[in-house]
């Protein structure tokens, strides 16, 4: 899975070396100093969205929501606290976003519940942070 998500990161690093950096005006003027310029932050912006799948995957699903669920906690209260974890983590962006940001945790966690693996979580998160190299 690693080496997957690694090709898949240098390919969009490939492909977007050859585009343009003129972001349009669909990608958010506060979202544009987020993105990658140089070829430098490109590739670390692959490897910080590959850390970030699996390593919030593995925390709020993984951890949080089996820890919860393990003591007791009902499941849909754990999916709603796991959820709004995941919001703070992401801070005063994630505040702002709030309903996206809550969403995607509750999607997140109910994919973790009906297919019982962070497999699905980890790549669809990872791909979808990995997107954004492509918004120009």
């Amino acid at each position: 899975m690693a080496v997957g998500i690694l090709v898949v990161a240098a390919a969009c690093v490939l492909l977007r070396q050859t585009r343009p950096v003129d972001y349009p005006s669909r990608v958010p003027a506060d979202m544009q100093i987020l993105l990658p310029v140089t070829f430098g932050e490109r590739a670390f912006w692959m490897f910080a969205s590959a850390s970030a799948g699996i390593c919030e995957e593995l925390v709020y699903r993984g951890f949080g929501l089996c820890a919860l669920r393990g003591n007791g906690v009902p499941t849909w209260l754990a999916i709603i606290l796991v959820s709004l974890a995941f919001v703070l983590i992401h801070g005063l962006f994630g505040l702002r976003r709030f309903r996206r940001f809550f969403t995607v945790g509750v999607l997140y966690s109910s994919l973790f519940l009906w297919v019982h693996s962070l497999t699905p979580g980890i790549l669809i998160h990872t791909l979808y942070d990995m997107m954004f190299i492509l918004a120009g």
